[in-house]
């Protein structure tokens, strides 16, 4: 199955209109009800560090139109926690009205080395408030995950949930002589969401050697079939993000096919997705599917989405 999707430009712009934050990135959507939403995405202030903040939106007829302005959710963690550097969207999942949130927390270990992992809040999407569940990860490096356990997509499903996440292998030199991190996408599954069970198995496989990183997934069930979007960059020597896509009987094995994304960048100076397009967030609205998603720069101009039909 394939979508054929419309581009409709951005939503979001960069900083959200407050003074001294940038980017727009990382989109999480979250429901209340009817054509209302609640988008949930990370900014970065002037020293890098970014949070958490949400806004209000509404759907018609495909269209998306902000209906509040950007408030702060979540902050970063105390001075040596996880998550004390930096916060980013990953997915929300709802389980028996309570609606949680999971995020990835940053650290910086200097020489351009970092390390993140997946925590886990809740959120109440009438306000779009957010509070830390735990100080600490619940998915995190040990011993299945050496590196770090991250940019997570999870769905919870007959008192199970399964997690598609980035798994951190290995510091690598890329083409240009630079160190980049080789991360892939690796499935787990638990009884509560909080602690997991690691299968060790990647389940997106690299398109070459030098492909190098994979921006956080999205899946998404449509008719009995599951659809995983997500970021890719580093095939053929490529350091540019381009949204890649794969499909699932059984939620464990898939079929890679990044020629059905449908969602690639435009090559046209001035857009925002020019160069790039990554951190996909794919959501149902009635007849539609509509995919917010990240152009250049990691976020940098801003959030914007396209629409398909189901």
């Amino acid at each position: 199955m394939s979508f054929s999707w419309t581009k409709r430009g951005l939503l979001l712009k960069p900083g959200g209109g407050i003074p001294g934050l940038t980017h727009a990135s990382h989109p999480v959507v979250v429901s209340q009800g009817g054509n209302d939403f609640i988008l949930v995405f990370s900014m970065r202030d002037a020293n890098k560090v970014s949070s958490l903040y949400s806004v209000s939106f509404s759907v018609r007829d495909g269209a998306l139109e902000l209906t509040g302005t950007p408030n702060l959710a979540l902050a970063p963690g105390k001075k040596g926690t996880f998550d004390s550097e930096g916060l980013l969207g990953c997915c929300a999942v709802t389980v028996r009205g309570r609606t949680f949130l999971y995020y990835t927390g940053w650290n910086n270990l200097g020489d351009g080395a970092w390390l993140c992992d997946t925590g886990l809040a809740e959120l109440k999407p009438l306000s779009g408030e957010v509070h830390r569940r735990f100080e600490g990860p619940v998915m995190s490096r040990g011993i299945e995950n050496p590196l770090f356990a991250a940019g997570t997509a999870i769905k919870h499903d007959r008192d199970r949930f399964d997690a598609w996440y980035n798994r951190g292998i290995g510091w690598v030199e890329n083409p240009r002589g630079e160190s980049v991190c080789r991360y892939g996408i690796f499935h787990a599954e638990s009884d509560d969401g909080v602690v997991w069970s690691y299968s060790g198995k990647q389940v997106i496989p690299f398109l070459d050697d030098l492909e190098h990183s994979f921006g956080r997934p999205c899946v998404l069930e449509v008719d009995g079939r599951y659809h995983m979007w997500f970021g890719a960059r580093g095939a053929s020597g490529d350091p540019q993000y381009k949204i890649g896509y794969a499909y699932s009987e059984d939620k464990t094995s898939w079929v890679r096919r990044d020629d059905l994304a449908g969602v690639r960048p435009t090559g046209v100076e001035g857009d925002f997705d020019s160069d790039a397009s990554t951190y996909p967030y794919v959501f149902e609205h009635e007849d539609r599917l509509i995919m917010l998603y990240n152009g250049n720069f990691y976020g940098a101009t801003g959030i914007g989405y396209a629409v398909a039909q189901k």
